[in-house]
């Protein structure tokens, strides 16, 4: 009798079991506000494999309890990992991650064979920038009368190297493996002409002869070829009289209104003047625009300094003694020069491009603010200095200070490994000569920022020597520098 009354509440068990399930069944077809938009069918199958696949877990469980622990361990531990990384990775300006690209990502698809090209840190290429020129091919001499001009409106198509781009050449032919750089002196807004030149009275004439090209060709002053004379004379402009020493050489002269290549400075960007221009004794009013930029030889230098790439491709090493500065590699194009990384802050139009280059000697062993050694005799003293900070005193080239007067420091380069001795003596203006001055403390940076404390020497002075196993840029941090001025000689051994 109880096995009978067993086997019904079995079976009214099993039947209320199965109504149950077609119940939830019916509910999971018929639910149409539920968050999953998937099949109900792939669901209601999904689920049963899931609690299948959960059962049988559950049943090995107690046999893997060991290795499951060390499992979760070690889950979390990568997990920690990544999530460490994902904070440390670069996003842009959108919170997107940026993408780095590597060398080996570099293309030569769409090169130009035989042209140089600016590559930027990203691999992307830029050609050089081709104007017009008063010459063709290369010098490997400066010459005044080498003028490159162009409408300021095509400025920004000249491409710009900064310290973490590279100037690169591809070519499937031989070529000539020494590369002449020549460097162009930035004159600024100009008219259309170049190439005027000084009287004996010191007025200012220009030779418009078609053949000599030195009118902008297509600009205003093309009206010029228009006269009769084969050289008229620039008389004045907006009512100021047009007149230089007599005789003047523009190259060698500093004149009031020409460069050295005979171009006219001084100008406002893109303004109308009014000249008046003598052809003979006519008189003729006329007007142009300072739309022009031009520029002109200053240096050259040869170099050999390249490396092959795996990429088809060579990059040319920018010397290091390079300013900021516009450059022509092999009478090519221009490319504009920045001795420094790129910073999407910095405003082009604003930088000096026109401080010397100091000239590189191969055998030159220390130099201070990348001036010429003597390689005979390798001690120099030099008072300029490089550093961000502005001189305090007129005149005293080697003090430099921050405005508040308390960071001080002089940079020098060392081109060769050696023993170093650094040496630095001090003036005092002549209006704190009878101040009594403590002494001076400095210490030695080198570029991998290992510090080297000076001694103070019977003078007043300071001194070290050290062994510089690395070349590169050095700073001498000065403490208690006060009026005092800073004169800095190098020897390397």
């Amino acid at each position: 009798m109880r096995n009978k009354r067993f086997k019904r509440t079995a079976i009214t068990s099993l039947v209320a079991i199965l109504s149950l399930s077609t119940l939830l069944s019916g509910c999971a077809l018929l639910g149409g506000d539920s968050e999953d938009e998937s099949d109900p069918l792939t669901s209601v199958f999904d689920n049963t494999k899931e609690k299948e696949e959960n059962g049988s877990e559950d049943a090995d469980t107690k046999e893997t309890d060991k290795d499951a622990d060390k499992d979760a361990k070690k889950s979390d531990k990568k997990k920690s990992v990544s999530d460490s990384e994902v904070k440390e990775e670069e996003v842009n300006d959108q919170g997107k991650p940026i993408e780095e690209k590597s060398l080996s990502e570099f293309t030569t698809e769409g090169l130009i064979d035989g042209d140089f090209y600016v590559r930027h840190s990203n691999n992307q290429c830029e050609p050089l920038f081709i104007c017009d020129a008063s010459f063709e091919g290369s010098s490997q001499q400066p010459d005044s009368n080498r003028v490159i001009w162009f409408l300021d409106e095509r400025y920004k198509e000249i491409p710009t190297i900064y310290q973490d781009d590279s100037l690169i050449f591809y070519s499937t032919e031989d070529f000539d493996e020494t590369f002449i750089l020549e460097r162009f002196e930035n004159y600024g807004h100009t008219i259309g002409v170049k190439a005027a030149y000084v009287t004996k009275t010191g007025r200012v004439k220009l030779n418009i002869a078609a053949d000599e090209g030195n009118t902008f060709p297509g600009s205003d002053t093309d009206s010029l070829l228009t006269l009769v004379n084969e050289n008229v004379e620039f008389e004045q402009v907006g009512g100021k009289l047009i007149r230089e020493e007599p005789g003047a050489d523009v190259e060698d002269t500093k004149c009031n209104w020409l460069t050295r290549s005979g171009t006219f400075k001084g100008f406002a960007d893109n303004t109308l003047y009014e000249f008046i221009v003598y052809d003979g004794t006519i008189r003729n009013n006329m007007k142009f625009t300072s739309n022009v930029i031009a520029m002109g030889s200053m240096e050259t230098q040869e170099t050999l300094n390249y490396a092959y790439e795996v990429k088809d491709v060579i990059h040319i090493d920018i010397p290091s003694n390079y300013h900021d500065g516009y450059y022509m590699i092999n009478g090519r194009g221009i490319f504009r020069y920045v001795d420094d990384k790129y910073d999407p802050e910095r405003e082009l139009a604003e930088l000096d491009y026109n401080i010397p280059n100091a000239e590189e000697d191969s055998n030159a062993i220390a130099t201070i603010n990348y001036k010429k050694v003597d390689s005979e005799n390798p001690s120099v003293t030099d008072k300029r200095f490089e550093s961000k900070f502005s001189s305090v005193y007129d005149g005293n080239e080697g003090l430099l200070t921050t405005e508040e007067g308390g960071e001080v420091s002089s940079k020098f380069t060392i081109n060769r490994a050696g023993e170093v001795t650094v040496e630095v003596e001090f003036t005092v203006p002549s209006s704190a000569s009878s101040v009594d001055l403590p002494p001076v403390k400095g210490k030695i940076v080198t570029p991998n920022g290992t510090k080297y404390l000076m001694g103070i020497n019977a003078d007043g002075g300071l001194v070290a020597t050290f062994n510089a196993d690395k070349t590169g840029d050095y700073i001498i941090e000065y403490d208690g520098l006060e009026v005092r001025v800073p004169h800095v000689t190098i020897s390397v051994r």
